[in-house]
């Protein structure tokens, strides 16, 4: 932005506003509306410069307002988004429990309908230990290499989520 400088009007005595851009023009003073001449550019670089605060203050809070919008998109989707896919690897993905309690019901259900041969053919087809299959054990769902993938997305998005909030409350504030 040009300087700005203080040209008062011979008739009136008003200070009137006059940029590098306007030097040797005729003006109408803000004043007494009478048309005064503004000195030429050299002439016109010796009268008295008005300080222009406001671009720099302006400018300041514009990029105070950027910080905020950034770190509010980076708290809705980094942390909305994290929290979303930990809500979805813990109740969706590795619902087990729901297979858990199906399965014993089933067996219950085969155990109180059938006969020796049948109940020794079922023994026959449970696992050893007599348990879950590993796929259903909790240690195994928990550490299974797709549970570490999305859990360490999912904490990565909270991370994001947190420097957005950071971001947001120092834009605010800025």
């Amino acid at each position: 932005m040009s300087p700005r400088y203080s040209l008062n009007c011979p008739h009136c005595q008003h200070s009137n506003v006059v940029s590098t851009t306007q030097a040797g023009q005729d003006l109408a003073c803000v004043g007494c509306q009478q048309t005064i001449q503004a000195p030429r550019l050299g002439q016109l670089k010796q009268l008295p410069v008005i300080e222009t605060a406001a671009p720099a203050a302006l400018k300041k809070n514009s990029q105070g307002g950027k910080l905020f919008v950034l770190g509010m998109i980076m708290l809705i989707f980094g942390g909305g988004g994290g929290a979303g896919l930990w809500t979805f690897a813990s109740n969706k993905l590795f619902d087990y429990e729901t297979v858990v309690e199906k399965e014993i019901s089933n067996v219950d259900s085969l155990v109180d309908q059938a006969n020796a041969t049948e109940l020794a053919q079922l023994y026959e087809t449970m696992p050893l230990e007599a348990g879950l299959p590993a796929w259903q054990e909790r240690p195994y769902v928990g550490q299974n290499k797709q549970g570490i993938i999305l859990r360490n997305i999912s904490y990565g998005l909270i991370a994001i989520g947190g420097i957005g909030l950071i971001c947001a409350v120092i834009g605010f504030f800025k």
